[in-house]
């Protein structure tokens, strides 16, 4: 019998979310034929009860992700001794885990690792207080040294592999997120406890809520549309701490009748299906699947002009419209000519449909197999 490829996944903060939701998809298509899976998280991962029993879900019961290298060392020791395996390829994703995966791997000559790289190098560059400015500034030190010692590096869009490749002077390979999901125009119909009425128009907004994924510059660029325009709703779908700061804004500008704000929603597409306009507001992303699937859903983007991804989905400007990111006044501005001529951006949207055909599943899939053959 043929040995099989040993994939151990290394994703210590397993949440609801794009990076998960990319992590499942390629997973759940490999084919285990070939490919013996583990998934390694600090906590319970939310893929646990997605995938099949094929998979072996290994919980390091850690709070820190730093605390978790020895563990993490004597796993892929573990597999090395058993030799069941024809080569083991420790997987890890973003920055920080990429750190881990290098230094629970020193010296383990059998080891083969692929840094996957999900978020701009701009994320570092934003921190609240002292310890998180040294911590991000550490980070972008030590990439430049472990990820030379990664046997491939891959970024999820063109962007992204050209940045980052600049600062830790190796090539890297561009693989998109698989984001066109054929399980979406079935989750789509799906029923919701949400209204919808055909005299309204629907904005929707769907991302972690946080201060960085710009929910607030929405909140600001609409209020006065929701105020006077009775027929205008927000829809603000997510999850996070930063709920509070929505809240509190919306409650203090009296707009609370025309804005849903929906928390830990396992399915957003019926939402976005039915929203007139999808906006999107990160002040940086890796590659943001969101705007891909409001695309496949037919809702027309409006997306600030971050890196990474937008712009190669929006095909800079031909597929959708943009913004300087944190600027609310000219958000509003592109909202309301929206308003006024919803043709124009509709028309839009269907240029960039006609690219959808790149972030497939299979041809995803179809490149991360080439790659694990060949690493």
């Amino acid at each position: 019998m043929t040995k099989k490829i040993k994939l151990v996944f290394f994703h210590p903060y397993s949440s609801l979310g794009g990076a998960d939701n990319s992590l499942g998809r390629l997973i759940a298509n490999l084919d285990k034929k070939f490919f013996s899976i583990t998934f390694v998280s600090l906590k319970k991962s939310v893929l646990q009860n997605k995938l099949n029993k094929e998979v072996e879900f290994i919980n390091l019961n850690s709070n820190r992700a730093l605390l978790s290298i020895g563990k993490m060392r004597r796993i892929l020791e573990q597999n090395i001794q058993s030799r069941k395996f024809k080569k083991i390829i420790l997987i890890s994703n973003q920055n920080f885990a990429n750190i881990l995966s290098f230094l629970s791997s020193i010296n383990l000559q059998e080891i083969k690792k692929i840094f996957i790289e999900r978020n701009h190098l701009d994320e570092l560059d934003y921190y609240e207080g002292f310890y998180k400015f040294i911590k991000r500034k550490i980070i972008k030190i030590l990439m430049k040294f472990t990820y030379r010692k990664a046997d491939k590096i891959v970024a999820i869009c063109k962007e992204l592999s050209q940045d980052l490749s600049n600062h830790v002077k190796r090539s890297v390979i561009t693989i998109y997120s698989p984001s066109i999901d054929k399980k979406i125009i079935k989750l789509q119909n799906s029923k919701i406890n949400y209204k919808f009425f055909k005299n309204k128009t629907y904005i929707i907004n769907v991302s972690r809520f946080s201060e960085y994924k710009g929910q607030m510059d929405i909140l600001r660029a609409t209020k006065p549309i929701l105020k006077y325009r009775n027929n205008i709703r927000l829809i603000l779908i997510g999850y996070g701490e930063y709920k509070k700061e929505l809240l509190k804004f919306i409650n203090i500008n009296k707009i609370k009748s025309k804005v849903k704000i929906i928390d830990n929603c396992y399915n957003p597409y019926p939402y976005i299906k039915k929203s007139n306009l999808f906006v999107f507001s990160s002040n940086y992303e890796g590659f943001p699947n969101v705007i891909n699937e409001a695309l496949m859903l037919n809702t027309p983007v409006i997306s600030s002009n971050c890196k990474s991804g937008p712009k190669e989905m929006l095909l800079n400007g031909k597929g959708g419209d943009f913004y300087p990111k944190k600027d609310y006044i000219r958000l509003r501005k592109l909202i309301e000519n929206y308003l006024k001529n919803p043709k124009k951006l509709e028309n839009k949207m269907k240029i960039a449909r006609k690219q959808l055909w790149k972030f497939t599943i299979g041809r995803h899939v179809k490149f991360y197999h080439k790659l694990f053959f060949n690493t």
